[in-house]
């Protein structure tokens, strides 16, 4: 009797984790390490300087590009408290020398139904059409980098763009489903010593350090194109979201050998 409780125990078990275990789903995965930017055909106009005061008169343009219903101008305020995306990353070596090239590998998970962009640039976006305003939406993907006595750095790895306008500019997650992504950038970033901020940490240049470094997506808004005037506005169209974040990946980061 005991045992046939127990199996039906492990069944029950069983059974609730398979959902939770078929959720996860590698989806797609893509490559940059070799994409190149490219100009866009259509780059926007200046926006026009702000109305000037002249006592009660406003003085200058009093008109801005007209931009899709239900969408407002400026920047989102507040961050997403249950953001839709966790982030991790993985490095090629666990050792570099300042300035080297490094190839990372990058999971998004989707912990909501989400999308994200999959595009490298902006040109990559816009319609074939050239008399067709469009939106476009962008996400960030930085590494931030600390060293065990909390001092940081960073650096962007990816930049994508995506429009609705555009197709298969974008890709649709469902919850559990994963997409992986590589690319390549240069371990190095601004300098203290060199103008960059001052909790910004300096380089190595005595010795190796070690590091830990995490992935972390950003992406607040969108931008509206505007074919009449040729202008673009920054909307506030969705909330802005930070990913949750993966465990760290850790290196040593040697300084540059001194020229001889």
């Amino acid at each position: 009797m005991l045992r046939w409780i127990l199996l039906s125990v492990y069944v029950v078990l069983l059974s609730s984790l398979i959902p939770q275990c078929a959720l996860a789903q590698k989806v797609a995965s893509y490559d940059f390490t070799h994409e190149t930017l490219r100009e866009r055909s259509r780059p926007p106009l200046p926006s026009p300087p702000p109305p000037a005061m002249s006592g009660a008169v406003l003085v200058g343009p009093l008109h801005s590009p007209p931009v899709p219903a239900g969408s407002v101008r400026g920047v989102c305020g507040g961050t997403l408290g249950d953001p839709p995306l966790a982030v991790s990353i993985s490095l090629d070596r666990d050792s570099y020398t300042v300035g080297d090239e490094f190839l990372f590998t990058l999971r998004l998970d989707a912990l909501h139904p989400t999308w994200i962009p999959i595009r490298v640039s902006i040109a990559d976006v816009e319609p074939s059409d050239p008399s067709r305003s469009y939106k476009w939406r962008p996400m960030y993907i930085n590494m931030e980098l600390s060293t065990a006595d909390k001092q940081e750095a960073g650096m962007r790895l990816l930049t994508l763009y995506g429009s609705s306008d555009t197709p298969r500019s974008e890709i649709a997650l469902k919850r559990g489903e994963w997409v992986e992504m590589r690319g390549k950038a240069r371990m190095e970033w601004g300098d203290p010593r060199q103008g960059s901020p001052s909790y910004v940490t300096a380089v190595p240049r005595q010795g190796p350090r070690q590091f830990s470094a995490i992935a972390r997506e950003t992406r607040q808004g969108s931008f509206w194109y505007d074919v009449t005037t040729k202008q673009e506005d920054q909307l506030c169209d969705f909330p802005a979201e930070e990913s949750r974040v993966g465990p760290p990946a850790y290196f040593m980061l040697s300084p540059k050998a001194s020229p001889r």
